[in-house]
């Protein structure tokens, strides 16, 4: 039928929907929708959590929580943009030429997928926290029922490139991003892989174990931007690695912040307290770990840019 759409200063709980046109749902309260097909566009904006089947839209899904929500299929001819106040959760496929997920958590469970190798082009997620925000199997927390964005998923993420960006939740600082290990499969990889990835914070980013980037081509790129430091700690095994299927350097490793530290623990602790600590190059010149002819920073090509 033509298009549908439903106002609600409640809640809304509806079973399947197929509009020719589109679908729009606004509700004060939660939504609980079956699946919905839409000719055109699909539109829904809860006030609190948004629970939803399967989404298929010839052009865009636009889907907003107040709180929390919970998809299955989601596919859309052009863009899929998704925002959560609280965690983002997917546990199906997720499809579009472009695709941005907004969210305080996010968790893709197992089998599901955030985009699709072929189709998605550009997939940016919003690590929006007052928190550090976590990439990779660490497990921690900062404090006692804090919230906190935690990119360690079950399910996978397919697209030529990610943008991840740490985005303040409220007035202060935006949040550091702390990097533990991470396997990252470049484009070179059987049945496809990502091309670009970069890591974006007005914080610092903290490298604190293994980055691989596996199946690099020469030209894949691997970016991180930080506004404040970005710190690599070779005590917690902090290392970043691109290297094609041969195992040897390829792709190209851009770092950009006021300061680029690889070093050991105490070296960084002393450096976080004052840059230019008497003794700073002697320190900087001994090594205190085992020998490393590799280093700590293995690409084909690098660009360090300070300041």
């Amino acid at each position: 039928g033509p298009s549908i759409e439903v106002h609600s200063d409640t809640s809304v709980t509806t079973g399947n929907i197929d509009s020719a046109q589109d679908v729009v749902i606004r509700s004060d309260g939660w939504i609980e929708l079956g699946n919905a097909t839409a000719g055109d566009s699909i539109s829904l904006d809860s006030g609190g959590t948004l629970t939803v089947g399967n989404m298929d839209a010839a052009t865009d899904v636009v889907a907003t929580a107040g709180s929390d929500f919970l998809l299955a299929d989601v596919l859309a001819g052009g863009s899929i943009e998704l925002t959560a106040d609280g965690l983002a959760e997917f546990v199906g496929l997720v499809s579009a030429p472009e695709l941005t997920v907004t969210s305080a958590d996010i968790n893709i469970g197992e089998g599901a997928s955030l985009g699709e190798h072929g189709v998605t082009q550009l997939l940016t997620l919003n690590a929006v926290s007052d928190n550090p925000v976590i990439i990779g199997n660490d497990g921690s927390i900062v404090g006692t029922d804090a919230v906190q964005y935690t990119l360690d998923e079950d399910g996978d993420i397919a697209s030529d490139t990610v943008l991840i960006n740490a985005i303040a939740a409220g007035d202060g600082p935006a949040p550091d991003i702390h990097v533990h290990d991470v396997e990252i499969e470049g484009s070179q990889t059987d049945g496809g892989g990502v091309s670009h990835v970069a890591l974006n914070t007005e914080g610092s980013v903290m490298v604190e174990g293994l980055v691989l980037y596996s199946g690099a081509a020469a030209s894949d790129l691997l970016q991180i931007n930080a506004g404040e430091t970005i710190q690599v700690n070779t005590s917690n095994g902090g290392r970043i690695a691109m290297i094609d299927g041969g195992e040897e350097p390829s792709g190209i490793l851009e770092l950009t912040a006021d300061n680029i530290w690889v070093a050991d623990d105490a070296l960084l602790d002393n450096l976080a307290e004052n840059p230019d600590f008497a003794g700073r190059d002697e320190a900087l010149a001994t090594n205190n770990g085992p020998a490393n002819p590799e280093g700590n920073l293995i690409a084909g090509g690098m660009l360090l840019a300070t300041g």
